[in-house]
Protein backbone atom coordinates (compact mmCIF):
# COMPACT_ATOMS: atom_id res chain seq x y z
CA UNK A 1 0.00 0.00 0.00
CA UNK A 2 0.81 3.75 -0.84
CA UNK A 3 1.26 5.84 1.91
CA UNK A 4 -0.26 9.58 1.30
CA UNK A 5 -0.21 12.78 3.72
CA UNK A 6 -4.13 14.22 3.33
CA UNK A 7 -5.13 17.66 4.42
CA UNK A 8 -6.58 21.41 3.93
CA UNK A 9 -4.82 23.15 1.94
CA UNK A 10 -2.11 25.31 4.09
CA UNK A 11 -3.31 23.03 7.03
CA UNK A 12 -0.09 21.92 9.13
CA UNK A 13 -1.57 18.87 9.95
CA UNK A 14 -3.98 16.18 8.65
CA UNK A 15 -4.24 12.31 8.59
CA UNK A 16 -1.58 9.75 7.01
CA UNK A 17 -3.63 7.21 4.52
CA UNK A 18 -2.85 3.75 2.76
CA UNK A 19 -4.50 3.43 -0.37
CA UNK A 20 -3.34 2.47 -3.93
CA UNK A 21 -4.38 6.01 -5.50
CA UNK A 22 -4.85 9.56 -5.07
CA UNK A 23 -7.80 9.94 -5.25
CA UNK A 24 -8.74 7.02 -3.02
CA UNK A 25 -6.80 8.41 -0.44
CA UNK A 26 -8.48 11.58 -0.52
CA UNK A 27 -12.17 9.92 -0.59
CA UNK A 28 -10.91 8.30 2.74
CA UNK A 29 -9.59 10.87 4.60
CA UNK A 30 -12.68 13.34 3.27
CA UNK A 31 -14.91 10.80 5.90
CA UNK A 32 -13.03 11.85 8.54
CA UNK A 33 -14.05 14.65 10.78
CA UNK A 34 -10.83 16.49 11.23
CA UNK A 35 -10.54 18.34 7.75
CA UNK A 36 -12.55 21.04 7.48
CA UNK A 37 -12.50 21.16 4.07
CA UNK A 38 -16.14 20.54 2.02
CA UNK A 39 -14.71 20.78 -1.39
CA UNK A 40 -13.02 17.86 -3.26
CA UNK A 41 -10.66 20.47 -4.59
CA UNK A 42 -9.49 22.10 -1.09
CA UNK A 43 -7.74 18.71 -0.05
CA UNK A 44 -4.41 18.16 -0.50
CA UNK A 45 -2.74 15.04 -1.35
CA UNK A 46 0.99 14.16 -1.31
CA UNK A 47 2.78 11.35 -1.21
CA UNK A 48 4.99 9.73 1.95
CA UNK A 49 7.04 7.07 -0.02
CA UNK A 50 9.19 6.17 2.81
CA UNK A 51 6.24 4.44 4.79
CA UNK A 52 5.07 2.74 1.86
CA UNK A 53 4.46 -1.01 2.75
CA UNK A 54 4.04 -0.14 6.62
CA UNK A 55 0.16 -1.07 6.26
CA UNK A 56 -0.86 -3.79 3.96
CA UNK A 57 -4.47 -2.60 3.50
CA UNK A 58 -6.62 0.78 2.95
CA UNK A 59 -6.82 2.88 6.20
CA UNK A 60 -6.90 6.23 7.38
CA UNK A 61 -3.70 6.32 10.69
CA UNK A 62 -5.53 7.28 13.78
CA UNK A 63 -2.83 9.16 16.29
CA UNK A 64 -3.93 7.29 19.33
CA UNK A 65 -3.30 3.99 17.59
CA UNK A 66 -0.67 4.67 15.10
CA UNK A 67 1.28 7.69 16.46
CA UNK A 68 4.45 6.03 15.87
CA UNK A 69 3.97 5.93 11.91
CA UNK A 70 3.13 9.57 11.99
CA UNK A 71 6.63 10.57 13.75
CA UNK A 72 8.17 8.25 11.37
CA UNK A 73 6.35 10.70 8.70
CA UNK A 74 7.73 13.77 10.86
CA UNK A 75 4.03 15.11 12.55
CA UNK A 76 4.69 15.31 15.85
CA UNK A 77 2.07 16.95 18.12
CA UNK A 78 2.08 20.62 19.66
CA UNK A 79 5.24 21.43 20.87
CA UNK A 80 5.85 21.38 24.65
CA UNK A 81 3.60 17.89 24.76
CA UNK A 82 5.50 15.55 27.70
CA UNK A 83 6.72 12.10 25.40
CA UNK A 84 7.54 8.42 26.52
CA UNK A 85 11.61 8.32 26.06
CA UNK A 86 10.75 4.25 24.92
CA UNK A 87 8.36 4.74 22.29
CA UNK A 88 7.61 8.19 21.63
CA UNK A 89 4.28 8.54 22.42
CA UNK A 90 3.13 12.06 23.45
CA UNK A 91 0.83 12.79 26.01
CA UNK A 92 -2.56 14.25 25.30
CA UNK A 93 -4.94 15.22 27.38
CA UNK A 94 -8.15 13.20 25.70
CA UNK A 95 -6.63 10.14 25.92
CA UNK A 96 -5.78 9.17 29.83
CA UNK A 97 -4.26 6.20 28.41
CA UNK A 98 -1.88 7.90 27.08
CA UNK A 99 -0.24 9.60 30.26
CA UNK A 100 3.44 9.99 31.02
CA UNK A 101 4.84 9.82 33.90
CA UNK A 102 8.31 10.33 35.18
CA UNK A 103 10.25 7.85 36.69
CA UNK A 104 13.43 6.75 37.80
CA UNK A 105 14.14 5.25 33.84
CA UNK A 106 12.40 9.26 32.42
CA UNK A 107 9.75 9.95 31.06
CA UNK A 108 7.44 6.61 30.48
CA UNK A 109 4.05 5.92 29.03
CA UNK A 110 1.83 3.50 31.17
CA UNK A 111 2.07 0.87 28.36
CA UNK A 112 5.99 1.32 28.37
CA UNK A 113 5.48 0.80 32.81
CA UNK A 114 3.36 -2.11 32.42
CA UNK A 115 6.19 -3.57 29.94
CA UNK A 116 9.20 -2.89 31.92
CA UNK A 117 7.81 -4.56 34.64
CA UNK A 118 7.07 -7.84 33.02
CA UNK A 119 10.40 -7.49 31.90
CA UNK A 120 11.73 -7.29 35.42
CA UNK A 121 9.60 -10.15 36.89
Amino acid sequence: MKAWSVMDYGAECGYIVFAETRGKARAAAMGCAGLDCSEWNDVEVRRIPKLDGKRNAPCVLDWEKDGRIYYEAGWYPIDGAPSCDCCGLFEYDEFPESRVTETDDGFMCAACIAHEAREAE
